[in-house]
């Protein structure tokens, strides 16, 4: 079941606006004559706005042979500038869009003629804004080829071959067009490593490369452009032990800049075992399990064991289960009973057809006993739950829920408090169903848990039946699965009990199995005869032929719940809103069902006033 945050929603409105023509600063190409033609000099700078989509600006600049220059187009916040420089007759020599890691533009040009060239300024796409245009006016001397920091090859002895530590990094430049640089790195059979190739800070290579290669120098792994971001990185599990070497390159054989190479071992780590896997082991916690209680433990690597102590009593028969987890599920669990000396007494692999095992045992004396949950074989990984109970019945007339409960401590009580008022209200005992998978169950037995499921103020919870007695239908078992994101909201705000009092109803087969039973008409109207009664005396409408059922909401709330509009706060409704009573009506349907109950464990309840408007402040509650 999903409970959802349902809001208001009001009409934003609109307003019409009129579109005025907007003055261009600069023409927008040589032959253009509407507007005036912005000029620039080396040295300086100008400014001017992208007024329109495809708006372009043009500026002349005076150039001489022989200089070089950079041209900067600087946007506005947000914006994507773009550059191209023309000759005198407009043609294209260069352009840029995007330099370095930002998005403004940029273009370095030797003029080989002098004379009048020409700057465009525009946005890239069908952007605006505001920019800076620049020009440098500083002659550039041909700079003469840059020593090399390391080497080119694996072989090269031109210059120093780098030496790369993992756990450490190095610096090193790309000072040529083609240039590579070799780093040695040594690493261990069986270990993982994380390699990576970044750009520098300041001067950074614009998009570097990076290769893994054997001692040979052969090619072992290579990586351009990791994560969303022009940096690289490879991961790599070494065969054997030995040197091996990183290269480090740029993408284009123009590209020159800074970069930082860094090895790390990222071996992964086994997670930290959960219980200890002996009775004398002390490395890890000591699992405990009470008597008709359960717990969750998980099996983290091939050949973990898991200890639980137990305390029995001499002349009692117990059962004992180890299940498979919902998520992530141990696949074949093995359990063991052993005395307080460790010796086994007892031991269980796939009970009743199942993969699953489970040990009656019946014990001699009293004392404590441990239980043992492994993999079949000691093999596999995975979560598992253990549960402890004992096979003496309640006493005849008793209803009995037990709520299989794993998740944080902090929610228990809240759990047993929603158990025992359905306990009071339900009073006629049904037929014990012995099972494969969960043993004898008398008369309820629902797994409930907190798991991550959507985030807060989503799906809250989800619950039902998934296992029906023969002839009555009457479920002996379900599950209840809360997000974990909304649980402590819940329990701060008092709401928590209703809801796991309103879910475990739906497990009872409150709005799941009516349709089932026959106790509705269509998918909107209750007939069951005992909650229609209580729908007269509540309502006053003595001929009333049905009880309302929700119709809003969607899959899960409407058809399931009483309809929220007649009902309000009942705790059956489709939505939580404050205090949620348990009316003679929910009692009822019970009743039609084929419970026995008591009708004195009602709340105190009346029909509300007409709800008007939006319910603000409710939550759908949705069956899935």
């Amino acid at each position: 079941m999903r409970l959802n945050l349902q809001g208001i929603f009001a009409n934003a409105g609109s307003r019409a606006t009129s579109a005025q023509a907007v003055a261009d600063d600069y023409r927008d190409s040589l032959s253009d004559m509407s507007a005036g033609l912005g000029t620039l000099r080396p040295g300086g700078s100008v400014t001017g706005s992208i007024e329109e989509s495809r708006d372009r600006d043009l500026f002349a600049i005076q150039l001489v042979a022989g200089q070089t220059y950079t041209f900067n187009l600087i946007g506005a916040a947000g914006s994507d500038p773009y550059l191209r420089l023309l000759n005198a007759n407009g043609g294209q020599l260069a352009f840029n869009d995007d330099f370095g890691w930002s998005l403004n533009s940029r273009i370095t040009f030797t003029a080989q003629t002098s004379g009048t060239f020409y700057l465009e300024a525009s946005n890239f796409s069908s952007g605006t804004g505001t920019y800076t245009l620049t020009s440098s006016g500083t002659t550039t001397t041909p700079p003469t080829s840059p020593s090399d920091d390391y080497s080119d090859r694996v072989g090269d002895a031109s210059s120093p071959l780098g030496a790369l530590a993992v756990g450490g990094s190095r610096t090193g430049r790309i000072e040529t067009s083609g240039d590579t640089d070799i780093f040695a790195v040594t690493l261990e059979a069986g270990k993982t490593y994380t390699l990576n190739l970044s750009s520098a800070a300041s001067g950074g290579l614009s998009d570097p490369v990076m290769r893994l290669l054997n001692s040979s120098g052969v090619q072992l792994a290579i990586n351009d452009d990791f994560g969303g971001s022009r940096n690289s990185q490879i991961t790599f599990t070494a065969t054997s032990s030995g040197t091996y070497f990183v290269e480090a390159k740029a993408y284009a054989a123009s590209q020159t800049g800074n970069y930082v190479v860094t090895a790390r071992d990222s071996t992964p780590q086994p997670p930290a075992d959960d219980f200890r896997d002996s009775v004398s082991d002390t490395t890890a916690p000591a699992g405990t399990i009470a008597i008709g209680q359960s717990s969750t433990g998980r099996i983290e690597v091939a050949g973990d064991a898991d200890i639980f102590s137990v305390s029995l009593v001499a002349g009692q028969t117990y059962t004992f289960d180890l299940r498979s987890g919902a998520t992530g599920g141990l696949a074949n669990p093995n359990l063991r009973l052993l005395g307080s000396n460790g010796v086994a007494l007892a031991t269980n692999d796939d009970a009743g057809g199942s993969a699953n095992s489970q040990i009656v045992y019946t014990a001699t004396t009293s004392g404590t006993f441990y239980l043992e949950a492994t993999g079949s074989g000691g093999a596999g990984t995975g979560s598992y739950t253990v549960a402890a109970t004992n096979n003496v019945s309640p006493p005849d007339g008793e209803f009995d829920i037990v709520v299989n409960y794993s998740g944080d401590a902090r929610f228990q009580a809240a759990f047993d408090e929603a158990a025992a008022r359905w306990e009071q209200v339900i009073v006629a005992d049904l037929p014990d169903v012995n099972t494969s998978s969960w043993g004898l169950v008398d008369d309820l037995l629902i797994d409930a848990s907190v798991i991550a499921i959507d985030g807060p103020s989503n799906v809250l919870g989800r619950a039902g039946p998934d296992a029906l007695r023969s002839g009555s239908s009457l479920p002996y078992h379900g599950i209840m699965e809360f997000d974990s994101a909304d649980m402590a909201t819940m329990l701060a705000n008092g709401t928590l009990v209703d809801v796991i009092l309103h879910e475990m109803g739906h497990v009872l087969g409150l709005g799941t199995l009516w349709s089932q039973l026959g106790l509705k008409s269509g998918n909107f109207q209750y007939i069951g005869e005992s909650a229609l009664a209580e729908y007269r005396t509540l309502s006053g409408q003595a001929n009333a032929q049905s009880v309302p059922l929700e119709t809003g909401g969607g899959a899960g709330t409407a058809g399931g719940h009483w309809a929220e509009s007649v009902f309000g706060g009942e705790l059956m409704t489709g939505y939580a809103n404050g205090s949620m009573a348990m009316s003679r009506m929910t009692i009822a349907s019970l009743e039609d069902m084929g419970y026995g109950v008591d009708y004195s464990t009602a709340d105190p309840y009346t029909l509300p006033p007409a709800l008007l408007g939006s319910l603000q402040a409710d939550q759908p509650l949705w069956i899935v």
